[in-house]
């Protein structure tokens, strides 16, 4: 919904039937993710933004730092997990950490992707199913270690949501957290999936 949304609002398309039945989906399964965006009469602020000659009226509206904590930061960190699989043919073991944040949106969709970012990923992959690819909804770069013990991915969604993450073995992320931490961290549990991490020490296994 979150990308769906976004990639919407930059776009002509009005009304997308596909984007009010996930929020209609949302709403009635999920009913407090809507709480997590704010007012919008109260602190929402309206830009005025050229798409490539597309001009359009939208809102910045606040969201509740829960809405990436419980919902969209577990699903980049499982995004991450799956690439990090395809790429290196190995499961995260209990020993690797994955650090998610998300890219301002507003910033990517003028000003694209920082060019820091992609001069040290410099692999490029899309996404894709057997039987059909989405390179051109969903792509991501990339960059592994020689010893594919530390990686960093960055995932864009529909041209207009990018997701950064970071791989590594929870040692490192102690001893240069300060360097290579980019968000939230999550570790592998055996049976449980990715969990996050809600202090540091809790890094260590």
């Amino acid at each position: 919904m979150f990308v769906s949304i976004t990639a919407d609002a930059v776009s002509e398309k009005a009304e997308n039937p596909y984007t009010f039945q996930l929020m209609q989906g949302v709403a009635n399964n999920y009913p407090e993710v809507l709480s997590y965006i704010q007012d919008w009469s109260s602190d929402a602020k309206e830009i005025d933004c050229d798409f490539g000659g597309h001009k359009s009226e939208l809102l910045r509206v606040p969201v509740n730092r829960r809405l990436y904590t419980r919902w969209l930061n577990p699903w980049l960190a499982k995004q991450t997990a799956a690439l990090w699989y395809y790429e290196t043919k190995e499961i995260l073991d209990k020993s690797k950490r994955i650090s998610v944040t998300w890219l301002p949106v507003d910033t990517f969709i003028f000003s694209g992707a920082p060019i820091k970012i992609c001069e040290i990923l410099p692999f490029v992959g899309e996404m894709a199913t057997r039987s059909q690819s989405f390179g051109s909804k969903f792509s991501y770069r990339y960059s592994l270690s020689n010893e594919t013990d530390f990686g960093a991915f960055l995932i864009i969604y529909r041209d207009c949501v990018a997701g950064f993450a970071v791989v590594a073995p929870s040692e490192m992320f102690i001893r240069y957290n300060s360097q290579i931490r980019v968000g939230d961290l999550f570790r592998p549990v055996p049976g449980r999936g990715l969990e996050m991490c809600l202090e540091l020490p809790l890094a260590i296994v």
